[in-house]
């Protein structure tokens, strides 16, 4: 398998709100040059900060986690398994592993150095709990967000913990067995919103004949949740609706789709990124989604700015690699004000790009590839880091 690029990249232009829509093109600020050629060689981003000083990355397959510091060019090598990071880029959580099992969610504070541990109370009826891996963090790294599963019954469920006081929630409620599952839990950067992947049953409406997926919302001022994953006139899509991202406010909603009633022109019934304003309800389409791959990490993988008017996704390629393989991915930045988009890995349509993070203005991008041809010159299937 090709060694894997990992790359960041710098966007310009204001971001703009959908009422104003000027003629500007989503544009880099200069080519991609090497970053960081540091020892262990960085292969996999998983978060950066609001400010895009910091930068979340594994190295060597994803045997160490650092933290890369863009303003001063040091690395912080982590403990445990961090696999986000917040905001201000000062709070890292991951799967607390005892004796090869996640026991909880290990929390740490990397500029006071406080570390937590965080768990909820067990299930009655004994069921044994295991923790997945965060998958949400505020920007204050207060709220994590993680998915638990119940190894006697097989049921999975989000919960989210409140770091400073050590309370849960629970805000997908609880079903049995493989009929219940909640996954892809996030979070608010403000820390009032939590947002998930749902399946229960067989909802109306699903046109599968088996279990479809929603996404859910919750107000955790105003304790209530609703579907999100609805077209303008508020039906539930009638597919597989996941992995929800949310602005800072909670307001703007991204996520993957193939369902087939959302928008009238978007019927095809594969993959793709949907844009949508929870308050007003409009519902727009991002571009199309890539495909499955085995050994690749969150296909599908996507990210929102602050303030809901940018988005980076994993789209298709121009190529197929091999004469079976899968399309080639690449990296789209969309400007939802403009309609504007940049193919942010062009050039390297030989391999994969994936795991696209937006910082929170929208103008800095971190993204993984295993591509030639990013960077003119550099050496092939070479791990590096690249900033323009």
């Amino acid at each position: 398998m090709r060694r894997f690029l990992l790359l960041v990249a710098v966007f310009v232009g204001l971001l703009v709100g959908p009422a104003a829509r000027p003629v500007t093109a989503v544009t880099l600020t200069s080519p991609l040059s090497v970053l960081d050629t540091g020892t262990p060689s960085l292969t996999t981003v998983y978060g950066i900060s609001r400010d895009g000083r910091y930068v979340l990355v594994w190295a060597n397959g994803g045997g160490t986690r650092l933290r890369v510091d863009r303003m001063t060019g040091t690395r912080r090598v982590l403990d445990a398994r961090p696999i986000v990071m917040s905001g201000d880029g000062q709070v890292v959580a991951g799967q607390n592993i005892v004796g090869g099992l996640s026991t909880g969610v290990r929390w740490e504070n990397l500029a006071t150095g406080e570390v937590k541990t965080l768990s909820v109370p067990g299930r009655a009826g004994g069921f044994s709990q295991e923790y997945g891996s965060p998958t949400g963090i505020s920007n204050d790294g207060n709220v994590v967000v993680f998915s638990i599963t119940n190894t006697a019954d097989a049921s999975i469920q989000v919960w989210a913990i409140d770091a400073r006081n050590g309370n849960a929630l629970n805000p997908a409620g609880f079903g049995l067995g493989t009929q219940f599952a909640s996954y892809d839990g996030t979070v608010s950067s403000n820390g009032r919103y939590l947002a998930w992947s749902e399946r229960r049953g067989v909802p109306a409406g699903c046109t599968l004949g088996a279990q479809c997926g929603e996404i859910w919302r919750y107000d955790l001022q105003t304790a209530t949740r609703s579907v999100v994953s609805t077209n303008a006139a508020g039906e539930e899509g009638d597919r597989i609706d996941s992995m929800p991202q949310l602005s800072s406010d909670g307001r703007y909603l991204t996520w993957t789709s193939n369902s087939t009633n959302l928008l009238p022109d978007v019927a095809d019934g594969t993959r793709h990124q949907f844009w949508k304003d929870v308050v007003s309800g409009e519902v727009r389409l991002v571009g199309d989604s890539n495909v499955y791959r085995s050994g690749y990490p969150n296909y599908g993988h996507h990210s929102i700015s602050d303030n809901g008017q940018r988005v980076a996704w994993e789209g298709l390629g121009s190529n197929t690699l091999g004469t079976s393989g899968p399309p080639a991915t690449t990296i789209k930045v969309k400007d939802m004000g403009t309609g504007s988009v940049l193919d942010a890995s062009a050039g390297g349509n030989d391999g994969y790009s994936w795991q696209a993070y937006l910082s929170g203005d929208g103008r800095i991008l971190a993204f993984s590839s295993n591509a030639n041809g990013l960077v003119a010159g550099a050496p092939p299937l070479t791990v590096s880091v690249f900033i323009a």
